[in-house]
Order: C-alpha cells, then sequence, then structure tokens
C-alpha cells in the first residue's frame, strides 16, 4: 500500500486551494463590477448628452440639468463637458465653464480638493484645470506641496491648463521643493507654457541667482535649464549675470550651458573666457557651449 499523505499536508493543499478560489472569485468579481459601472456610467451619460448639447447649441435646457442631483452631474456631466473643453478656446471655452459654475460643479470638485482621500482630490485638481479659473489658482497651488507625488503632478498640471500670470508664478516658486520628481514635473510643465514663463523664470531667476543653500541653488539650476532648453533670447542678460555674480560652481556651469542655446555672436566672447575658468565644470560647458 502507498504510503498516505499527512493530515498536516492535507490541510495546507486544501487551504491553498481555497485561497487560489477566494482570488480568482475576487478577480471575477472586481472585473464585473467595473463592467457594470461602466455600462451605468454609459447609461446615465448618455441621458444627460442630450441636454448638455442642446444648452450648448440653443442655449435652453438648463431647467432640466439643475433638476438632476449634484451627485450625478459631478459624476456623469463633469467628463462630459471636459471632453468638449479640451478642443475649444474664447468664448465657446468661457461659456462651458460659466455652466459648469452655475450648475456647482467648480464648487464641489473645490470641496474635494481637501479629501482625506488622495485620488479624490486629484481628481478634483484635474478637473478644475479645465473647469476653474483664476479662482482657483491658489487652492490649487496649495496642492505642490501634498504629502502625495501624484497629487502634486495633477495639480501643476491643472495649474498649467489655467496658465493665468499667477497660476505660472506659483509653478516657478515651487522650482525649489525638496523633491526631484515635483521639480521635474513643474518644469515640465513650464516647458508647455513656452514664452508665457519666460518672464517668470526671468524675474525668479534674478532674485536667487545669488543663492546660498542647496535647495534654492537646485532650484535656480532647474530655472536655468528650462530657459535652456526654450532656448529663449530673453533670457541672455540673467544668463550672463548669473555666470558672472553666482557663487556657486554647478549654478554658473547651468548658466553657461543655458547661455549657449539661448545666446548668440555677442556671446562668443564670454563663454570662451568661461572656457578658461577655475571651475572644470563651467570650463566643460563653454567647451560644450
Amino acid at each position: 500500500m502507498g504510503a498516505s499523505i499527512p493530515t498536516s499536508m492535507l490541510v495546507i493543499i486544501t487551504l491553498l486551494g481555497l485561497v487560489i478560489l477566494l482570488m480568482v472569485l475576487a478577480t471575477v468579481g472586481i472585473k464585473s463590477l467595473r463592467t457594470i459601472g461602466e455600462l451605468w456610467q454609459g447609461l446615465n451619460q448618455k441621458k444627460l448628452e442630450p441636454l448638455l448639447e442642446n444648452y450648448l447649441h440653443h442655449g435652453v435646457g438648463l431647467d432640466a440639468l439643475c433638476g438632476v442631483s449634484s451627485r450625478k452631474l459631478n459624476r456623469y456631466l463633469t467628463p462630459l463637458l471636459i471632453e468638449r473643453i479640451r478642443y475649444v478656446r474664447g468664448a465657446s471655452r468661457g461659456h462651458m465653464t460659466q455652466l459648469a459654475h452655475d450648475l456647482g460643479l467648480v464648487r464641489k470638485n473645490h470641496s474635494a480638493l481637501n479629501s482625506r482621500r488622495r485620488w479624490h482630490r486629484a481628481r478634483a485638481a484635474e478637473r478644475l484645470g479645465y473647469l476653474g479659473g483664476a479662482e482657483q489658482v491658489q487652492a490649487l497651488g496649495a496642492l505642490l506641496v501634498d504629502k502625495d507625488e501624484t497629487v502634486r503632478a495633477v495639480a501643476a498640471r491643472a495649474l498649467t491648463q489655467i496658465a493665468t500670470p499667477s497660476a505660472v508664478d506659483i509653478l516657478v516658486r515651487t522650482l525649489d521643493d525638496p523633491s526631484e520628481l515635483t521639480r521635474l514635473r513643474v518644469a515640465e510643465n513650464l516647458d508647455r507654457l513656452g514664452p508665457q514663463a519666460v518672464p517668470h523664470l526671468i524675474s525668479r531667476a534674478r532674485e536667487w541667482s545669488a543663492c546660498d543653500d542647496n535647495s534654492r541653488c537646485t532650484g535656480l539650476m532647474t530655472m536655468l535649464s528650462v530657459l535652456g532648453g526654450m532656448r529663449s533670447p530673453q533670457a541672455r542678460s540673467v544668463l550672463r549675470a548669473t555666470i558672472d555674480t553666482a557663487t556657486n560652481a554647478t549654478v554658473r556651469a547651468e548658466a553657461v550651458w543655458a547661455l549657449g542655446r539661448c545666446g548668440g555672436p555677442g556671446d562668443v566672447r564670454l563663454l570662451i573666457t568661461c572656457a578658461g575658468d577655475k571651475d572644470w565644470a563651467v570650463r566643460k560647458q563653454a567647451a560644450n557651449a
């Protein structure tokens, strides 16, 4: 007769089988719930979409939209509005954002910025980037120091969407954030803004050119990198001043690199001088420039 399987082994095998079965059931259940949720959202959006189109194209039907619960409007109508706002500018965009204000969608998402759930804060910030305006800048700016990295990144993108002078200035001031990932996210968004961000970057670079702490110098280097990436001739004067006055060799080297991308024939003499600088990092960037 064959050796019998120990009882303890049978218990372990049974438990493993149950665990696998539960995992399969949980996976199938989650996918089923997600599919049902998507179908339910689609059905609700199909009901609201004709009301939205009627209002946007003919200016009628606001009362019908106002009769829908705020929860349904925020959950189902907001994505429809954002889909349309992405592709319009000027009066059409203003018409849609005003509708979002009238229906209380802006107010509801503004309140969600203080949610304890990070994905609620992130979703609200993303939506306010499209639906909000200058009045949302300070609240979104506060999220740039949120404890969650994703929320900070979404808030930076939302400020870029709003793109008022105060929004751009808040982004620039965040370039000395201790988190490298946050600095990179903000720099990417400033690069998207292009020429609109240049005056703010130049102004802050002048203010920080005599940096004496690591975070401020790191922020200044990020600014110089963004300006160099934009190849903005407007930045020449602040780059030259930084090369002349900065005490941090790494900052001066970054300014030399940026001047090589932004400068012109009138900057060649200074770059040649930098090629003989006492700091190797400066000499290296001068040679590259």
